[in-house]
């Protein structure tokens, strides 16, 4: 009897969850990026020059670090939705090779 179902089960829909998930994806991109952009502008001494690093360090690295697992886990969901033509968009695999580089940096 299972077999005569398979392949015709549809999972409920959210009609505002790919929307809902893709705004957090892209606010914590910017909140992960945007911090860690802030931060090497002032250790390259272009800005903030009369704040300790340190003291910029320690104001920005715990919400570049909070933003960081927020985007990936909302892009693995995203990649979930749409696997294939996610898969296949260059763009995509750029972003994923900066964001992991810019990972590697903070």
């Amino acid at each position: 009897m299972a077999c005569e179902y398979a392949g015709e089960y549809r999972a409920p829909r959210f009609p505002w969850g790919y929307p809902l998930i893709e705004s957090v994806h892209v606010l914590a991109l910017c909140l992960f990026l945007g911090l860690a952009v802030m931060l090497d502008l002032r250790l390259l001494g272009l800005t903030m020059r009369r704040v300790a690093v340190s003291r910029v360090a320690g104001r920005l690295l715990p919400w570049t670090v909070a933003g960081f697992p927020i985007m990936i886990v909302g892009g693995a969901l995203l990649f979930y939705g749409i696997p294939v033509r996610t898969y296949q968009n260059v763009f995509f695999r750029i972003k994923v090779i900066l964001l992991v580089l810019s990972g590697l940096n903070a």
